[in-house]
């Protein structure tokens, strides 16, 4: 049960980075 909760945990982190990545590489193209 905690594998399947870290697990999901990573991939929540990896979607929140990669938003923020985009938000990011969005300024940068109105900069």
């Amino acid at each position: 049960m905690s594998e399947i909760n870290l697990e999901l945990k990573n991939a929540a982190i990896f979607q929140k980075e990669s938003l923020i990545l985009n938000d990011v590489n969005l300024d940068v193209r109105k900069g």
